[in-house]
């Protein structure tokens, strides 16, 4: 094929930006190749040409103009079509499969040199370093003989056309990270390596967030799911795209080999369930509440122990937010020894979880010894106990506030609890409310240096506000304090927001993160097994206390019927 002209590309480059109506770059006007006054050869004097302004390149043909980087603004289109020839060239040399002996090196150290030709810059670099490349990686693999070639030896011509600079247009606008790029990136992430087999039983509402999770964090992919009700596990299988479906755990745990078992099923099925995982070699993420009982809790870890294998919980609220930022604030000393811990959690009965508790007299639910609170009282106490020890006083006050309904069942429910827990010199004050708005989710820190509250419903954590200033006008400066605060914590929620950090299920997905770390042996239990048994024994005794005050007729009857 015949060569090009000499300036056929710069002719090209001045045809486009003729029909695109731009003036002709700095080093087109130079070389005489542009219009009106910037066409006269004369106004920089005669130029001789570049002695290396055009090279040739192997595996192209008969010779053609390329030329090198000198051109302003479009450079980067020249050096990308540089680049492609070099493609074009490793392309052909490797299609012989493996270049063999010192001939193949001579071809390789021929594109290198190519790159590396006199008054390159840094492309001249570049090439040097194509050079060593093939003699470093024989000299890694011990071979003299075979050095094998892959087609992408094209990138350093890439790398050239990015590096060149300045750079006078953009590449093009940022792209945003969106969901569709984090999940592609998950999926990149499952094929590259090995990933955890999970398994979840359990496919009601709450199971839809772990399979999300799972697949957020990109540390397991979910193969099967079960439920008692087939049409329940066809339904999550169908929705989420999971190939296996099980109305029998048995028969899961026998054909799928899990690496772990996520159970999300009424607590009063966690042991039996536990029992079937830890026998098949999987490790088990429970959903709260952890067991029925603490005598149940602890025979769960028990087998965990005896299995080699972890048993995490559900306690996702201690990763929300502020509870991380809590968390921080506790290891750099900032509070001090902590005096005492209010904790504020709403429940609304008119919601769809509610209703459906409310109006049906065979919910779960109503088995459960605590009943309601036994349901919610993991979420209160998982944030508090890290503070506790194992001797643990409790005072409990409860009642129903809420009218009849005419079944035995739903009004033999309180809905109001109060109680008061004392270990050692720390106390916690609990509040549990039913009918408290707005529906409250707090948690007040009282420490001997400094106090924290946190809202986990706006994930916000703030100082107590210090009247730092005498006489009236101190107190003046107090809620500018704690407004200044509250901006801070909106400022870094926007920020999360944008990063996909502020999403509900936000606490699981760093729970579950750590708790893969810990199955991998990459770092701790998130909840550890003396925390998780310590719950259960406050609930304990919180259910026995609930039972003492509903066998009053006036803490088991509404106000209104009092007064009546």
């Amino acid at each position: 094929m015949a060569a090009d002209p000499p300036g056929h590309h710069l002719r090209r480059l001045r045809h486009r930006d003729e029909c695109l109506g731009r003036r002709p770059p700095a080093g087109l006007r130079a070389q005489g190749l542009g219009r009106g006054r910037h066409a006269r050869g004369d106004r920089r004097g005669s130029q001789a040409p570049h002695p290396h302004r055009h090279r040739q390149l192997p595996g192209a043909g008969a010779p053609s103009a390329v030329p090198d980087a000198h051109l302003g603004g479009h450079r980067l289109r020249l050096c990308v079509a540089q680049g492609a020839a070099l493609d074009r060239a490793a392309s052909a040399a490797a299609g012989a499969g493996r270049l063999g002996g010192a001939g193949g090196a001579d071809r390789l150290v021929g594109l290198g040199a190519v790159r590396a030709g006199p008054g390159a810059g840094l492309s001249g670099r570049l090439g040097r370093l194509a050079d060593e490349q093939p003699r470093r990686e024989a000299a890694d693999a011990g071979q003299a003989g075979g050095l094998p070639v892959r087609a992408e030896l094209g990138l350093p011509g890439r790398l050239l056309a990015l590096c060149h600079r300045p750079l006078r247009r953009k590449l093009g606008p940022h792209q945003p990270l969106t969901r569709g790029a984090i999940r592609q990136k998950n999926r990149v992430s499952l094929r590259e390596r090995d990933v955890l087999r999970v398994g979840i039983i359990g496919c009601g509402k709450i199971a839809d967030g772990h399979v999300e999770q799972i697949r957020a964090i990109g540390r397991g992919e979910v193969v099967a799911v079960c439920d008692r009700e087939p049409l329940m596990a066809e339904q999550l299988a169908v929705r989420m795209k999971i190939p296996g479906r099980y109305d029998d755990a048995a028969e899961m745990f026998a054909k799928e080999r899990l690496d772990v078992v996520h159970i999300a099923t009424p607590p009063d099925s966690h042991l039996f369930l536990a029992k079937m995982a830890f026998a098949a070699g999987c490790h088990v993420f429970m959903e709260k509440p952890f067991a029925l009982t603490a005598a149940q809790a602890l025979e769960i870890l028990k087998l965990a122990q005896e299995a080699g294998r972890k048993a995490g919980v559900n306690y996702l609220y201690n990763y929300e937010t502020p509870g991380l930022e809590l968390e921080a604030l506790l290891k750099k000393g900032e509070l001090g020894e902590v005096v005492h811990l209010d904790t504020n959690y709403g429940y609304n009965l008119s919601g769809d979880y509610g209703l459906a508790v409310m109006t049906d007299p065979g919910h779960w639910v109503h088995r459960l010894p605590g009943k309601l609170f036994h349901n919610v009282l993991d979420h209160v106490l998982a944030k508090v106990v890290p503070f506790l020890g194992d001797e643990i006083d409790t005072r409990v006050l409860a009642f129903r506030r809420r009218g009849p309904t005419g079944s035995a069942i739903v009004d033999a429910m309180p809905d109001e609890l109060r109680f008061i827990l004392r270990s050692g010199g720390v106390t916690v004050s609990g509040n549990v409310s039913a009918h408290g708005r707005p529906v409250p989710h707090t948690l007040k820190v009282v420490g001997t240096t400094d106090s924290v509250e946190l809202d986990y419903t706006s994930r916000t954590l703030i100082r107590a506000s210090r009247w730092s200033a005498p006489s009236a006008l101190g107190r003046q400066f107090m809620a500018w304090t704690q407004a200044r605060q509250l901006a801070a914590n909106g400022r870094r929620n926007i920020g999360r927001f944008r990063r996909y950090e502020f999403h509900y299920f936000q606490c699981m997905r760093v729970l579950l993160e750590r708790f893969y770390d810990a199955v991998e042996g990459r770092g701790a239990d998130p909840v550890p097994p003396e925390q998780i048994l310590r719950v259960c024994r406050v609930i304990d005794q919180i259910v026995e206390g609930v039972d003492a005050c509903m066998a009053d007729p006036k803490n088991s009857t509404s106000a209104t019927e009092a007064r009546a």
